[in-house]
């Protein structure tokens, strides 16, 4: 009996023993790798029964107690409501996790996989929940005969899912500690060589056959369970993995469709499939550039057959089934990519924007530059100025000191003929002879000069551009202006009829489903705004099909009719390594102004392919002036016949009704 109860004591002590040097051997890693003042988290098992990994918890959380050096997290597993109560300020540099035994892989991956799914649940809601902080992963395997090599690289490969990089595992080995480092160890009272725990981990993208699979693991460290535990080497267990450079590994793409962002064509016959593929566009082009400047491979992996993956669902999917690493083609980096958990964004590189338009200044009519080149106040005060003028002229003739010798000015009617002629640039009908008058007449000569040069001035520029009327410069100006407003009905939700601006805007909101038609009802009646793509009508600028015969835009955009802006980024897994150098290269490509660059090169394509540039000559513009540009003239001639002919009709008229009343009065007489 007491043989049996020795034993037992024994075990305990055994038992106990080994605990502890788990401690020491956790404790140690802490102390070298956790610096102090950082949070360390600890999950402890979530099985309640008294395991070892359990007892190992708790003499963990006592040793880290004492040492304090870190603030310390404590969840029973990641599950637990209390993990939310943490600021979510203080981010988690380092976690240790334990894993009691379990009898094969699929139950200690499956354990572990339930653990840290939750655990991506909240990477994006909580900052503290770090996916770039280093792991320890403590697993127990007493219970199991499965090889440490072949279980450290499952939970790698669990891991390696939710893109935790830096992770180390601590497991017991098969061997003892002769045998693993080939020394002779003394082993007094003929005991055996103690147990040792191996520290593994694993190095993504070492070559193209080991990328972004784990097919094998690498042994950093050992720890000696003897006396309390040491690591025989002092090596660094969380090394760089991610480096510049990525040695011609994959790096897969799945691309949604848009104009200028993402091209696909017809597959090439020597393919063999009828699928699409990627031929080019602006966020093509920054791929491939992210691909080369990290040694990568640029491959295109066409989404799925009827899938929409700009949805948020489907792109979540997408990544779940790990069939690409990027999605990009027009996404935009808004708030529902933000709050979304299993994925996250790059930094943007593109903006686009929707902006109001309205018919741009259109022309006066030709014929309007006859009342334009005066002022209506400024043709009244010339009138005047001719009644003023003739009546002074008449007076000053007639009743001044002398006499004047000519009789032409002494009637009003021949001093307004004279005065009339002098303006219109013509000979006078007869000269005046009265030294008072002639210095009138050559004060009017002047006038008449100056207000001939400038008619004629106005006239001729009227007459080759007839001008242009005010345009609407704002969004005041646009509301004022009582047209209308057409937009696609989808764009709905981005006004609140609280808004007085917006319920104007949908009180008078024209649906626009074809954009074509709202353009030419712009264009042909010049009464309504429109909700354009800025990009859009920078291409039908450049290929002239918005543009006059004078290469003027037909529609312009607001000062402040900016409708909203779109920033496009790409979407990666929530956690990815590779985002933190993607963001480098971005931030780079997009300082370089590349995307201006690839703007301004399809545009002047656009120009050259629809013969919109053309050569510029020191020697001055050719102007063509024809008999268009005449017309006003013509206008002016035709009512200058109609008027005289008017005057002469009236003239006989009353020469006429004269003659027939003298013809009446005498006879009465007689």
């Amino acid at each position: 009996m007491w043989l049996i109860g020795l034993l037992i004591l024994t075990s305990g002590l055994s038992r106990a023993d080994r605990e502890q040097q788990w401690v020491s051997c956790l404790m140690t890693i802490c102390t070298d790798h956790f610096p102090p003042g950082r949070t360390v988290a600890v999950f402890l098992p979530s099985d309640e029964h008294n395991s070892t990994m359990t007892n190992i918890g708790q003499h963990l959380l006592k040793s880290i107690h004492q040492a304090d050096r870190w603030p310390l997290i404590v969840s029973r597993d990641t599950v637990n409501d209390g993990a939310e109560t943490v600021n979510s300020d203080d981010v988690y540099f380092g976690y240790i996790v334990l894993v009691s035994c379990a009898r094969n892989i699929y139950e200690i991956t499956t354990q572990i996989n339930e653990s840290f799914a939750n655990f991506d649940l909240r990477h994006k809601q909580f900052q503290a929940w770090n996916t770039r902080s280093r792991f320890v992963v403590a697993v127990e395997n007493d219970c199991n005969t499965i090889n440490p090599r072949k279980l450290s690289q499952e939970i790698m490969s669990t891991l390696w899912f939710y893109k935790f990089i830096n992770v180390v595992v601590v497991i017991q080995e098969e061997g003892r500690m002769e045998n693993l480092l080939n020394v002779s160890t003394s082993v007094s009272d003929g005991g055996s060589p103690p147990p040792v725990l191996g520290l593994y981990t694993w190095f993504p993208y070492r070559s193209p056959n080991r990328c972004n699979r784990v097919e094998d693991v690498v042994l950093v460290g050992k720890c000696v369970m003897e006396g309390k535990g040491f690591l025989v080497q002092n090596s660094n267990l969380f090394p760089q993995k991610i480096g510049k450079t990525f040695n011609g590994c994959p790096l897969r793409a799945m691309a949604n469709e848009l104009p200028n962002m993402v091209i696909y064509g017809p597959s090439s016959p020597e393919n063999g499939s009828s699928t699409p593929v990627v031929k080019g566009g602006w966020e093509v082009n920054l791929f491939k550039i992210i691909a080369g400047s990290l040694n990568m491979t640029p491959t295109c992996v066409p989404p799925p057959n009827s899938i929409d993956i700009v949805e948020l669902s489907e792109t979540v999917h997408v990544f779940e089934r790990d069939e690409t690493d990027i999605v990009f083609g027009g996404f935009e980096c808004t708030a529902k990519w933000l709050r979304e958990k299993h994925i996250d964004t790059t930094s943007t590189y593109f903006t686009r924007r929707l902006k109001w338009y309205v018919p741009c200044a259109f022309k006066y009519p030709r014929w309007s530059s006859i009342y334009r080149i005066f002022s209506a106040h400024l043709w009244v005060c010339l009138i005047l100025s001719l009644v003023l003028t003739s009546s002074t002229i008449s007076l000053i003739a007639r009743y001044g000191r002398t006499y004047s010798k000519s009789p032409v000015y002494w009637s009003m009617t021949n001093s307004l003929t004279c005065v009339w002629a002098a303006i219109l640039g013509v000979t006078a009908p007869a000269l005046p002879h009265k030294s008072t008058v002639r210095a009138v007449f050559l004060a009017w000569l002047f006038f008449s000069l100056a207000v001939n040069t400038i008619f004629q001035t106005f006239l001729t520029t009227f007459l080759t551009g007839s001008g242009y009327e005010p345009p609407i410069h704002n969004i005041d100006q646009m509301l004022v202006s009582k047209i209308k407003y057409g937009y696609n009905p989808d764009l709905d939700y981005m006004y609140n009829e609280t808004d007085v601006i917006s319920h104007t805007i949908l009180e008078n909101r024209v649906p626009c489903e074809s954009l074509r038609d709202c353009i030419k009802w712009a264009l042909d009646y010049k009464n309504i705004s429109l909700i354009l793509d800025e990009v859009g009508i920078e291409e039908k600028f450049s290929s002239s099909s918005l543009m006059d015969e004078n290469s003027k835009p037909l529609i312009c955009p607001l000062d402040d009719g900016i409708f909203v802006t779109l920033n496009y980024a790409m979407v990666m897994r929530v956690g990815d390594p590779l985002l933190e150098r993607i963001d480098e290269i971005i931030q780079r490509v997009v300082e370089a102004g590349m995307f201006m660059q690839w703007k301004k090169l399809h545009f002047d394509k656009l120009k050259i392919e629809s013969g919109t540039i053309g050569r510029h000559s020191l020697l001055g513009d050719y102007y063509s002036f024809t008999l268009e540009h005449m017309q006003p003239a013509f206008y002016m001639l035709l009512m200058g016949f109609c008027i005289s002919t008017v005057v002469f009709l009236l003239e006989l008229a009353i020469h006429h009704i004269i003659h027939l009343r003298r013809c009446v009065f005498r006879k009465k007489r007689g």
